[in-house]
């Protein structure tokens, strides 16, 4: 399998707003170029690990932008799995608002994974065939930990896991209350998609687990230039569990 993981996209991103029409531009023209490398490498799928959008109500022409772009994907066949990050789903912890922006792109070719955090593990996953099964568990913030702890796969496919938060370890962590890598690690979870950290760390391997935090694929502010954007192309052997995996800008 050929698979292409990215982040952050925050489409539709308009701050500063001296400059916003060239922002928003900005982030379409990143989120284009990402589509267009998967179906240039004939990938089986992509994952996203979460904020598609920057905000739960954009301009609509940034919503048609991304219907556009994601119909390359249906054209050639291959599905897109994704999870909802904090500017999908709400503005800050303790806000369960639901973005109305992503449930516009869901389709037969673009599913969301958006388990309440009772629900998870049970209506936490999509299988994308007989060999692979892809858990998502989106942005839940300090109850990340608490969700995870109890959490093992009874799948014996490839375990993918979409997660948009901090991850104590492999990205950087601004409270002791965020998940541990090394528990994480404990599971049967062969690959981590990691977003929400706009710093990437593209690949670390604990044990038999892969994490990568690709970072975001735009300047989310100015505090954040310095970041490389990129994207992953991964190629796994769903027999063996090897994960073969190229960090691109």
């Amino acid at each position: 399998y050929k698979v292409l993981h990215f982040s952050d996209s925050h489409l539709g991103r308009k701050h500063p707003s001296k400059i916003s029409k060239e922002r928003v531009q900005s982030s379409i023209k990143a989120f284009r170029y990402c589509i267009d490398q998967a179906v240039e490498e004939d990938v089986d799928f992509v994952i996203h690990a979460g904020d598609v959008f920057d905000t739960v109500y954009p301009w609509h022409t940034v919503i048609e932008s991304a219907k556009k772009e994601l119909e390359k994907l249906e054209e050639a066949g291959i599905p897109m799995y994704c999870i909802r990050g904090n500017h999908d789903r709400s503005f800050g912890q303790g806000r369960s608002l639901k973005g109305l922006a992503i449930e516009h792109l869901t389709s037969d070719h673009v599913k969301l994974i958006d388990p309440q955090a009772a629900e998870f593990p049970e209506n936490g996953y999509i299988d994308h065939d007989e060999n692979i099964r892809i858990y998502g568990l989106g942005y839940h913030a300090s109850r990340t930990p608490e969700i995870l702890r109890d959490f093992n796969p009874e799948s014996d496919k490839f375990n993918f896991m979409l997660l948009h938060d901090f991850i104590d370890g492999v990205t950087r962590s601004y409270s002791e209350n965020t998940a541990k890598a090394d528990m994480i690690a404990g599971k049967d979870v062969d690959y981590v998609a990691i977003g929400h950290d706009h710093q990437p760390n593209p690949e670390q391997r604990i044990g038999s687990t892969v994490f990568a935090a690709t970072g975001g694929t735009v300047d989310y502010d100015f505090n954040t230039t310095s970041f490389e954007k990129t994207y992953n192309i991964l190629e796994i052997d769903t027999d063996t569990g090897e994960v073969e995996l190229e960090n691109r800008e």
